[in-house]
């Protein structure tokens, strides 16, 4: 199947909303207004020193409790509920990494409102692949940038061929920071940001036939650099 088959995106329920949280630039992400209210955990990975979600995401739900993981920075959490963690994502046990579902047992949590977001540099690739995709079932909605689309593009079309069994995609976002590559005929992003929303929790989704960047709610990553990308049904 061809990439952008794979990345179809899905309209909301007219009942919710789309929004962008965080700074205008690298680092703000898009939710849907009923997942904000609805989720109580956020495992966020790669977070640098980059919060600007997180700390909108606490501001605009206050019962979130929040884990954050990278073992490349040492952070003093600038939210309540809030606890750093100096590890980084990976498929198992590796150093100082370790997989999303290992921190979940570490941390006693059997919350199913979680949302899960990453930004980890490419080490997603050995998290999804070492993963059972089920277990995903049991997230309530994630926020993935994907790295290196144009050296991985096989790995990236089974991931999320195999998400969306379980997911709407329902926004999507091209880094400039990545360039560019040829994929399926198209010019398609390296690096992609996406928006996943259980299927479970929201059915009857249609897909949308949509223009991206979308103005007033996507920002170029890099000053200058916003590429299109277009859906039609």
């Amino acid at each position: 199947m061809k990439l952008l088959q794979l990345l179809a995106p899905y309209n909301i329920k007219d009942s919710d909303s789309l929004v962008r949280l965080g700074r205008n630039g690298d680092g703000g992400y898009i939710l849907t207004v009923d997942t904000i209210k609805n989720i109580d955990r956020c495992y966020s990975y790669g977070i640098a020193n980059e919060t600007s979600f997180e700390e909108c995401l606490a501001k605009s739900n206050s019962n979130i409790e929040f884990h954050l993981y990278d073992h490349t920075v040492d952070y003093s959490p600038r939210m309540p509920k809030a606890a750093f963690h100096k590890e980084g994502l990976a498929g198992s046990k590796i150093k100082d990494c370790n997989s999303f579902w290992s921190h979940l047992d570490d941390n006693g949590d059997t919350s199913r409102e979680i949302l899960l977001k990453l930004d980890c540099e490419g080490a997603e690739y050995d998290f999804f692949l070492s993963s059972n995709f089920e277990r995903f079932a049991s997230l309530h909605s994630m926020i993935i940038e994907f790295h290196d689309i144009g050296k991985r593009t096989n790995d990236f079309k089974y991931i999320i061929d195999s998400l969306n069994k379980y997911f709407h995609i329902i926004h999507l976002h091209q880094n400039g920071y990545g360039g560019f590559s040829n994929i399926d005929g198209n010019s398609i992003g390296n690096v992609i940001e996406i928006t996943f929303l259980n299927r479970g929790i929201y059915r009857d989704l249609k897909p949308k036939a949509v223009k991206y960047p979308i103005a007033g709610l996507d920002f170029a990553n890099c000053a200058g650099i916003d590429h299109q990308l277009s859906f039609e049904f």
